[in-house]
C-alpha cells in the first residue's frame, strides 16, 4: 500500500472519529429531533472563516445544507440499494444522484450500500461516506443542491472556497508570513488527500491572496476535500492556542460577494 493511499485513509480515520465524538448519546435521527447534537459538530463551528463561491448559494444556505448532512443518523438495515437509502432519508435530507456519472462506471439507483450499523448514530455524512468511497463516489454540493457523484465527476467541477486564515499568523512580518504560508500549504496538499492536488498530479488547486486586512487562501477542490481543509484549520487554530474569532470581535454576518476582496485564480 503507497504512502499516499495510507495518508488518505488516516484523514478518513481522523474525520470519522471527530464526527463520532460529538454524536454520542443521541437517538437516531428521523425518530427525534437531534439539532443540539448536530450544531455542536465542529464542521458547523468553524474558527476559520470561510466562504463558498457560488453563484446560487450562500454562506448561510451551506450551513443550513451543513447541518442536515451532519445530523445524527442511524440506517435501518446494514445493506440496501441506493435508490431504497435516499428514499429513508427524504424526510432528514433530499440528495440527488448524477445519474450519467455513475452509468460510465456501471453503477445505477440500484446498486446496494454497505452501511455500518450498531452503536451510538453517527452523522449522516459519515455513513454516506462509510458507503459511497468504495463506489468510488463522493457527495458534491454546488449551488445549494446535494448530490452523489463519482470522484472523477466531483474532480473535474472543482468547488472554489475562500478561507481567512489571518488567525493563523498573527504578529509576523511580511517575510515571515509568506515562508509560513508556504508551509501552511505544503501541510494541506501532503495531509489532505495528497493524490487530489495538483501539484502532486491532481487537479485541486491553491491560490494565496493577501489583502490589505486579510490573507486568504482562494482553494479549488472537492467538497468533501473542503471538509477535511476546513477541519484541519480549525484544529491547527486550536493547538494554536489562538481564540475564535467570535471571542475576538462582536459575531457578524459572514459577508455576500461584495464584501469580498477581489481575487483571480490561476
Amino acid at each position: 500500500m503507497n504512502l499516499l493511499c495510507l495518508r488518505s485513509r488516516a484523514v478518513f480515520v481522523v474525520f470519522v472519529l471527530g464526527m463520532m465524538s460529538v454524536a454520542t448519546g443521541e437517538e437516531p435521527v428521523g425518530r427525534e429531533s437531534a439539532s443540539s447534537t448536530s450544531n455542536s459538530l465542529p464542521i458547523l463551528n468553524s474558527l476559520i472563516e470561510s466562504w463558498p463561491v457560488d453563484v446560487a448559494m450562500n454562506r448561510e444556505q451551506e450551513l443550513e445544507i451543513w447541518r442536515t448532512l451532519f445530523q445524527p443518523y442511524t440506517p435501518a438495515l446494514g445493506e440496501m440499494p441506493m435508490s431504497e437509502w435516499l428514499q429513508e432519508i427524504a424526510p432528514l435530507c433530499q440528495i440527488e444522484v448524477d445519474v450519467r456519472s455513475l452509468e460510465v462506471d456501471g453503477l445505477t439507483t440500484d446498486t446496494p450500500l454497505v452501511f455500518g450499523i450498531g452503536g451510538p448514530p453517527r452523522p449522516l455524512a459519515v455513513h454516506a461516506r462509510q458507503a459511497l468511497t468504495p463506489l468510488d463516489l463522493g457527495i458534491e454540493i454546488r449551488s445549494g443542491v446535494i448530490r452523489i457523484v463519482t470522484r472523477e465527476t466531483a474532480g473535474e467541477n472543482l468547488a472554489v472556497r475562500i478561507y481567512n486564515v489571518s488567525p493563523l499568523l498573527p504578529g509576523f512580518s511580511a517575510t515571515q508570513q509568506r515562508s509560513r504560508l508556504r508551509g501552511l500549504i505544503e501541510t494541506i496538499q501532503n495531509t489532505i488527500d495528497p493524490d487530489n492536488w495538483e501539484v502532486l498530479g491532481g487537479m485541486a488547486t491553491i491560490q494565496v491572496h493577501p489583502s490589505e486586512k486579510s490573507l486568504l487562501l482562494c482553494i479549488a477542490a472537492r467538497t468533501e476535500t473542503h471538509w477535511h481543509v476546513q477541519m484541519l484549520l480549525d484544529q491547527l487554530h486550536r493547538v494554536g492556542g489562538a481564540k475564535p474569532a467570535d471571542a475576538i470581535a462582536p459575531a457578524r454576518a459572514a459577508p455576500g460577494f461584495s464584501d469580498l476582496p477581489r481575487f483571480r485564480l490561476q
